[in-house]
């Protein structure tokens, strides 16, 4: 007997953030790194991308890299299709998803990546940017 499970799409929202993460609210993650003296981490996403997904629920939110994250950075997500993702994507000329940029507190881009990361390829590339 074959049985079939159910195959639903989950969105990028429906997914927590981890600890310390500021979703669509592109001015507080830019306070914040000017109060902490840190750089912040934007993943910019489409609520439709399935890899989207899948990096905020398996990468983000496993424990070593949230601790990793919550440390060294401001974490920020934003949504490329909502106003806020839209201006940051054009004010950075950032295109296509997943993408992964590190921005300093003065708002200059720092490095940027664009498409899937494991857990392990992130964190060696995250760690360039401390």
């Amino acid at each position: 007997m074959i049985v079939f499970g159910s195959c639903k799409k989950v969105s990028v929202q429906e997914i927590e953030l981890p600890n310390g993460f500021i979703e669509n609210d592109w001015q507080a993650a830019v306070d914040a790194a000017q109060t902490h003296d840190k750089n912040i981490f934007l993943h910019l996403y489409a609520d439709w991308c399935t890899h989207c997904a899948n990096f905020k629920a398996d990468v983000l939110n496993d424990t070593e890299v949230e601790e990793y994250m919550f440390s060294n950075f401001i974490g920020s997500a934003l949504d490329t299709e909502q106003q806020q993702g839209i201006d940051i994507v054009n004010q950075y000329n950032l295109q296509g998803h997943p993408h992964f940029a590190v921005i300093s507190k003065d708002a200059v881009l720092v490095g940027n990546h664009l498409g899937v990361l494991s857990k392990e390829d992130f964190l060696t590339w995250i760690e360039d940017y401390e």
